[in-house]
């Protein structure tokens, strides 16, 4: 009884993964990146929301479509983007320590004023941060 009952609730969690939550991963994922490419075009305000739903659904529209052609050219893409993050991040964190080495500590004055340290904040801290989601 209890082996069905793990067997339902394993295969009510695939299906709700593949169904809602994976496709509303990747839309969030497409849209951010939408917003990233349409940003140039639009200085100094925001982008139509209908501009933003197109160019995010032409790029999974792309992916799909290079994903289906090709999956050595799909992970060949996923790899290069990997490196170019990684590239982004060393050149930020480096940036960074080069200009706390530099004597550039203002950021660090009163860093934490207004913080709430009280413990029923924790909660919420590791909702924001991601560390509770499944």
């Amino acid at each position: 009884m209890l082996r069905t009952a793990a067997k339902v609730v394993a295969f009510m969690f695939v299906l709700s993964f593949i169904a809602v939550m994976r496709p509303a991963s990747a839309t969030g994922v497409a849209l951010s990146f939408a917003e990233y490419v349409v940003a140039p075009f639009y200085s100094g305000c925001n982008p139509p929301q209908l501009v933003l739903k197109l160019v995010a659904a032409g790029a999974i529209m792309v992916l799909t479509a290079v994903t289906c052609l090709s999956v050595r050219l799909a992970t060949a893409i996923q790899v290069v983007s990997m490196v170019v993050k990684l590239l982004a991040l060393a050149v930020i964190i480096l940036g960074g320590v080069v200009m706390l080495f530099q004597g550039h500590t203002e950021n660090f004055e009163n860093s934490f004023e207004g913080t709430n340290v009280d413990v029923s904040s924790i909660g919420i801290a590791f909702r924001a941060c991601g560390l509770m989601t499944v």
